[in-house]
């Protein structure tokens, strides 16, 4: 859902935790990446190296919460 709805790289979608969703304020917060190199699964800063606050769509909100 969210990588139809938000737009956000695929580093950024499997490096977010649920301490980084802000479903009452409709917020992600993009603090860190999650890449693979040489086969090994290592944390990173997101790509352009800033941290962003991302509103997220209504539509996403429920789908998180049932799956939470």
């Amino acid at each position: 859902m969210l990588a139809i709805c938000m737009g956000l790289r695929r580093g950024e979608l499997v490096g977010l935790r649920w301490s980084d969703v802000d479903l009452d304020n409709r917020v992600l917060h993009v603090r860190h990446q999650t890449q693979r190199r040489r086969g090994t699964l290592y944390d990173d800063d997101p790509k352009s190296r800033r941290r962003k606050v991302v509103p997220m769509p209504a539509l996403c909100v429920a789908p998180l919460r049932w799956h939470r």
